[in-house]
């Protein structure tokens, strides 16, 4: 008689569940990083070749005076060598957007090639001639939008009164509408927002125990917070735990400011008013309240 084993042959993906590659811990590692645009990409690829040509000022005359060798080493200094040596390390500095640094400076390695050796004496700095004028991926600070637009100005000249940012800021994305800063707000942000009041041009936090105010302290509340009750013109804090049914029967009330937490008793007791066995007040069927027991001997 022969016994026939069949062998059962299945497919198991090796990125799964406890299985990581190198790609997949790169590829996961790069979803958590928020994804840029071209401006901030652009960005990103100018302050690494900036740092790389820091770096590579002293490379060839290691311990030499950078400003010498600016000077004296002129050959150097504007040399094929040195934007390969640049090129070379561009973008591998970074911890973060690595391969959106690398993928531009493939792209604009023309553009770079251009900047060095026609431009570099003469022209504005990288960031300027390169994302700004050539490849128009960001506007001048204080600009927004496809056209350039400058961000609408108040009339002390700051945009959206100094207490915000224009959206699309130094982009050619966004609306040029203010973006407020915390406690601010209206289309300039020249208003204090909700809960907020004015204090010689500077929008301050009302007290917590005010839902709106005009000035500091709970005596200065518009309206009473959630929580807090107006008596003789200020916010008093409410004690919830006075209402004897604000918590289940088998938990004690703790009054906090402006709130209150139920907690539970403890196990040996049906009803308690605090912590601890010691606080029972009552207890279950099979058992007796000792501290009552003992009053009555």
């Amino acid at each position: 008689m022969v016994f026939l084993t069949k062998i059962i042959v299945f497919c198991m993906f090796a990125t799964g569940p406890g299985i990581l590659t190198h790609k997949s811990l790169v590829n996961k590692d790069q979803s958590h990083s928020k994804k840029v645009d071209d401006c901030q990409r652009c960005k990103v690829l100018t302050d690494s070749f900036k740092k790389w040509l820091e770096e590579t000022s002293r490379g060839k005359h290691e311990g030499g005076d950078a400003a010498w060798e600016e000077a004296k080493l002129k050959s150097y200094a504007r040399s094929e060598m040195r934007l390969v040596e640049i090129q070379e390390n561009l973008c591998s500095e970074l911890k973060r957007h690595q391969d959106e640094c690398y993928a531009l400076s493939e792209e604009a390695e023309t553009l770079l090639e251009q900047w060095w050796f026609h431009e570099h004496q003469t022209s504005l700095d990288l960031y300027t001639w390169l994302c700004i004028e050539n490849l128009q991926h960001c506007c001048s600070m204080n600009h927004y939008g496809e056209l350039c637009i400058p961000c609408p100005h108040k009339v002390n000249n700051k945009i959206c009164n100094g207490n915000g940012k224009c959206n699309g800021d130094g982009t050619r994305k966004g609306d040029g509408k203010c973006i407020c800063k915390k406690g601010f707000t209206g289309t300039s942000c020249d208003e204090c927002a909700a809960n907020f009041y004015n204090a010689s041009e500077e929008c301050k936090p009302c007290h917590r125990a005010c839902d709106g105010c005009h000035g500091e302290g709970e005596q200065s509340c518009m309206k009473c917070a959630k929580g807090w009750s107006k008596e003789f013109d200020t916010c008093i804090d409410d004690n919830e735990c006075s209402d004897l049914s604000i918590c289940k029967s088998n938990e004690y009330c703790i009054n906090k400011i402006g709130s209150y937490d139920c907690k539970l008793c403890d196990k040996t007791c049906k009803t308690c008013d605090g912590p601890g066995p010691s606080s029972c007040t009552s207890c279950f069927s099979n058992q007796v309240l000792w501290q009552h027991l003992k009053k009555q001997e």
